[in-house]
């Protein structure tokens, strides 16, 4: 990291202790140990500016390096923070990180992983990482003999919306506790199989996943709307392989997508982020799946839904991406399409690729800089919100 300036490190005294009280509360709120709070208040404490002059004076001594690493977020192994996982954030400055089961045994042991995390990123001068966990319920819920046993979108569809608010409270209280901040859920598609959709009725669906991103407000866990325009249709598992859907956009605008752009209407973007699929769709765009789709990230969600905040592709190393894109290629792709961060999860090699090949472009002019810049910008921005800095 860039070495910071005299005046970047004095403070007002009153300040420093009043932020600092103010920071430790929103670390023991966001599960990181008050001892790592240190260069978060050096970073926030410099002066009473707004959020936005926070952002940029954080962004402006980043080194391109560690504003290519915030782009991405990659998976860890086993359930300690050895050196080899800790060499994955020290050689390339990855800023965000997701947990499965592979690295969960129970809940002490996950609230020192994640502690880890944070602190060797605050030894080695890094920005503070999001941690990431897929908990939708049902089929797809983690370290099961320890989390609330939260049923699946379908169950929670023939219930009480209220349920869904409250499974989702009771959920997030217990990733905070972890040193979670961020769930990938709720699934917002229609008929998605294995039970993981509320249901195939699109007001029902727009009903549940609203009310589960309430929950998760409330506790501050930042969500995730998935699978953006919708894959409810897909007929291969694009873990597996790809596949497309033949819907025009009249058509999925006013099925699939139509919850998306509901969802988006009615909840705070600074809470819940989108996940873009990576599925085709050739009716509206005949040559790129949606995660590289400029047409779905920037002219759909963003111009005509308008949504804000922070956009995250579905995993790069499921097969309908792997088995068809060089990983030198598939971030820089992603990015110049709209995406914020681009989720490569289960092999490292892939994720350092998908690095190189970012930020080569970022150098040479592949990808635009001030696009790049105002990434790392809402990323660092909701790190600011949620306490991380």
């Amino acid at each position: 990291m860039k070495s910071r300036p005299t005046k970047y490190k004095k403070r007002v005294v009153w300040k420093a202790g009043f932020v600092i009280c103010i920071v430790s509360f929103l670390a023991f709120i966001v599960g990181i140990p008050l001892q790592y709070t240190n260069h978060i208040v050096t970073s926030v404490t410099q002066k009473s500016d707004s959020l936005q002059e926070k952002t940029d004076h954080i962004l402006s001594n980043m080194t391109d390096e560690q504003k290519i690493g915030q782009l991405i977020m990659i998976g860890v192994e086993g359930t300690r923070w050895d050196h080899v996982n800790m060499s994955r954030i020290t050689d390339i400055p990855f800023g965000n990180i997701i947990l499965f089961d592979r690295n969960m045994d129970n809940p002490e042991q996950v609230k020192k992983l994640t502690g880890d995390i944070q602190k060797t990123a605050h030894d080695h001068g890094e920005p503070p990482v999001f941690i990431a966990l897929d908990q939708e319920g049902g089929q797809v819920r983690r370290m099961r003999d320890h989390m609330p046993a939260m049923p699946s979108a379908k169950e929670l569809g023939e219930n009480d919306p209220e349920e869904t608010e409250k499974w989702a409270e009771k959920t997030g209280q217990a990733l905070i506790n972890l040193g979670i901040q961020i769930n990938f859920a709720p699934v917002a598609d229609l008929g998605l199989t294995y039970d993981r959709s509320y249901g195939e009725n699109l007001s029902r669906v727009i009903v549940y996943a609203e009310s589960a991103v309430k929950g998760y407000a409330k506790v501050g866990i930042i969500s995730t709307m998935k699978h953006f325009p919708g894959i409810g249709k897909v007929k291969t598992d694009p873990h597996i392989d790809r596949d497309i859907i033949s819907s025009t956009w009249e058509e999925m605008d006013q099925q699939d997508a139509k919850t998306f752009r509901k969802l988006i209407k009615n909840t705070d973007s600074n809470q819940t982020w989108v996940m873009v699929s990576n599925v085709s769709y050739p009716a509206i765009d005949q040559k790129n799946p949606a995660c590289f789709s400029a047409y779905i990230m920037k002219e759909i969600l963003r111009d005509q839904y308008s949504y804000q905040g922070i956009i995250v592709t579905d995993d790069m190393d499921m097969g309908a991406i792997s088995n068809h894109y060089d990983f030198q290629d598939v971030g820089v792709k992603a990015i110049q399409a709209g995406a914020d961060i681009v989720l490569i999860c289960q092999n490292y090699d892939h994720a350092r690729e998908a690095y190189e090949g970012l930020l080569r472009a970022y150098h040479d002019g592949g990808v635009n800089r001030d696009e790049v810049d105002q990434k790392v910008g809402r990323i660092i921005r909701a790190k600011i919100q949620y306490g991380k800095f």
